[in-house]
């Protein structure tokens, strides 16, 4: 299990402070919760980054790379820190997923020509281009792990076959043609393994009329995951799911809909503590430390235990490569569905 290293609660929320004054200008004497001033802006990423850098050396830890979202304010302000202290930089990779989702928006906000995208309607022509994205960057992904798995950090290896991917994805997307796949595709052979294009609407794949522009276009768009720069960024295949799962955490134990004005910090030091250590053995910690243990033979020891095996199997479940093909399979499947659905539709309304 991946462990949280390092927070920063940004916190203006005081109850004493909110009673305003005593008689004259007088204030109440007390100790502050808040631990920023009210004008100063809550969301300053560079701020924590720089905060939790420093955290970090204090308990001599130094960050020698950091993932990140593509906002790199957070990597600005841990990198100065670094700097400073260690006399290095904090080298920024950037996150797969947020690269691959970036890449089907850049589909959609692509310029192409009139004729690119085959549809009677606007909406029609909308959906094509949307799933086109979608299939773009599973595409893209699908030809970086591979060749992660096969060249290893071998840089100059990764960067000459995906420069070659890259010309085959074009010929393989805008004109079926899988004569460089052969080749030059590491998920894509032209015979017996073939890339499916599963989210397409039936039928539409083949309508595709690009023109010169269009497929420089979307040589621009493959550029984006598939470039030297990109390739060195995403060279060890890492993701921020780790710290999306924090923040989940953290909404479940400070809700939006509750205002904590004394406790907020406790409360997040509680969810750190559970997402390191586990629900069950963070509780039962917990109670250790707070002089109120449980008894060895308790039903709440036996229902903990019980919690604990539940979620080490579902943490193993999740990254069974069997149950990320179902996950695959089931969402063409619902693709495919809505597709029929809205042809379903399309046929009534004509009627």
């Amino acid at each position: 299990m991946k462990k949280i290293l390092a927070t920063y609660l940004r916190n203006k929320q005081c109850a004493k402070c909110n009673l305003g004054h005593v008689g004259r200008g007088v204030k109440r004497s007390h100790n502050c919760s808040a631990n920023i001033a009210k004008h100063v802006v809550i969301g300053d990423e560079a701020a924590l980054g720089r905060e939790m850098g420093k955290k970090l050396v204090e308990n001599n830890i130094r960050v020698s790379h950091l993932v990140h979202d593509g906002d790199g304010h957070i990597f600005k302000g841990m990198s100065e820190v670094m700097e400073e202290e260690t006399g290095e930089p904090t080298k920024s990779l950037s996150d797969n997923i947020h690269l691959s989702r970036s890449i089907a928006r850049a589909v959609t906000k692509a310029t192409w020509s009139a004729h690119m995208w085959p549809g009677k309607t606007r909406a029609e022509r909308m959906q094509v281009k949307n799933r086109f994205g979608d299939d773009l960057k599973l595409r893209l992904e699908a030809e970086h792990r591979q060749a992660r798995e096969k060249y290893g950090k071998n840089k100059e290896r990764m960067e000459e076959a995906m420069n070659k991917a890259s010309d085959a994805i074009v010929n393989c997307y805008l004109d079926g043609d899988h004569t460089l796949c052969r080749t030059q595709s590491l998920v894509c052979s032209g015979s017996s393994k073939v890339w499916g294009f599963s989210f397409f609407p039936h039928g539409t794949k083949e309508l595709i009329c690009p023109d010169e522009a269009d497929r420089e276009e979307l040589r621009t768009i493959i550029g984006k995951r598939l470039d030297p720069e990109v390739l060195e960024a995403t060279r060890f295949g890492l993701n921020t799911n780790r710290a999306e799962s924090a923040n989940r955490q953290y909404s479940k134990s400070v809700p939006k809909n509750r205002t904590l004005t004394t406790t907020l910090a406790g409360h997040y030091a509680s969810a750190v503590h559970s997402a390191n250590n586990g629900t069950a053995l963070s509780i039962l910690m917990k109670r250790q430390a707070a002089g109120i243990p449980l008894s060895p033979r308790s039903p709440a020891v036996t229902a903990l235990r019980a919690m604990d095996k539940i979620e080490t199997y579902k943490r193993a479940y999740h990254k069974e490569p069997a149950r990320r093909s179902r996950r695959k399979t089931n969402r063409v499947k619902e693709f495919q569905t809505y597709n029929e659905d809205q042809r379903h539709r399309t046929l009534q309304e004509q009627r």
